[in-house]
C-alpha cells in the first residue's frame, strides 16, 4: 500500500519574520540616508542664525558710534556776521557734524565727523571719518579727513533723515536745507537691499546742540553748544 502524498507546509511565522527583518533593514537604510540630509539642514539653519545674529550685532555696534557722535554734537558756525550758517550738512547718504575734541576722542577743541555711504560687493558700506576742525574753518574740509573707518557693511541700504518739529509732530526730510537752523532729530534707517524691510527699528537721535531764535546774531553768551 502506497503512502499518501503530503504537500510540505510553509512556515508562515518564519516568512513573516523574514519580511519584518527586510522592512527593518530598509527603514534603517532610509534613516541612515536621511541623517546627513537632516544634519546638513540643521547646520545651514544654525549657520544662518549665527550669521544673522552677528550681522545684527554689527549694526547695533555701528549705531552706538553714531549715537555717541550725535549726542556729542556741538553748535558751530561758518562765520559770525551777516550770512552766518551752522556747521552742519545732511543728505540721504551723508552726514557732517561738529563734535567736541578732535573727532576721534573727547577733549578740548572741535572736530568734524563725516559719515558717508559707498557701494560695496554684495551691498553697501557706512563709513566714518574724522579730523580736527581748524579755528578759521568756513566749511568741512573733506581733504583733511583721516582714513575712514567702516562701521557697517552688509546687504543693506543706509539712509539718513532729518526731523523738524512742526507742532507736536516731527516732519522728516532726506536732505537738510535750512542753513540757519539745526534739525530737531536725526534718524538712520538700515533696510535690507532686496526686501526693503528694516533690519532694526530706525535709530532716532536728538542732537545735544539746540538752537534758539536769533542765535546766529549773537556774538557771545550762552548760545554756543
Amino acid at each position: 500500500m502506497s503512502r499518501p502524498w503530503y504537500r510540505p507546509r510553509r512556515d508562515r511565522a518564519a516568512g513573516f519574520v523574514l519580511m519584518e527583518a527586510l522592512a527593518a533593514l530598509a527603514l534603517g537604510a532610509l534613516v541612515l540616508m536621511a541623517v546627513p540630509l537632516v544634519a546638513g539642514l540643521m547646520l545651514r539653519n544654525w549657520q544662518k542664525t549665527t550669521l544673522d545674529s552677528d550681522r545684527l550685532e554689527t549694526v547695533a555696534a555701528g549705531m552706538r558710534v553714531l549715537r555717541r557722535d550725535v549726542t556729542a554734537m556741538r553748535r558751530e558756525f561758518w562765520g559770525r556776521r551777516h550770512g552766518a550758517t551752522y556747521a552742519f550738512a545732511g543728505g540721504p547718504e551723508s552726514l557732517a557734524i561738529v563734535v567736541g575734541g578732535d573727532g576721534a576722542s573727547p577733549g578740548p577743541g572741535r572736530g568734524m565727523v563725516v559719515y558717508s555711504v559707498r557701494p560695496d560687493a554684495g551691498g553697501s558700506v557706512l563709513q566714518r571719518a574724522a579730523a580736527p576742525l581748524a579755528p578759521d574753518a568756513r566749511q568741512f574740509d573733506l581733504a583733511a579727513l583721516r582714513d575712514p573707518v567702516v562701521l557697517l557693511r552688509g546687504p543693506w541700504r543706509y539712509q539718513f533723515r532729518y526731523g523738524r518739529l512742526e507742532g507736536p509732530r516731527l516732519e522728516w526730510t532726506t536732505t537738510w536745507a535750512l542753513p540757519t537752523a539745526l534739525p530737531d532729530a536725526i534718524r538712520l534707517d538700515v533696510v535690507d537691499q532686496d526686501t526693503g524691510i528694516r533690519v532694526l527699528p530706525p535709530l532716532i537721535l536728538r542732537p545735544a546742540a539746540e538752537t534758539e531764535p536769533g542765535c546766529l546774531d549773537e556774538r557771545a553768551g550762552p548760545c554756543g553748544g
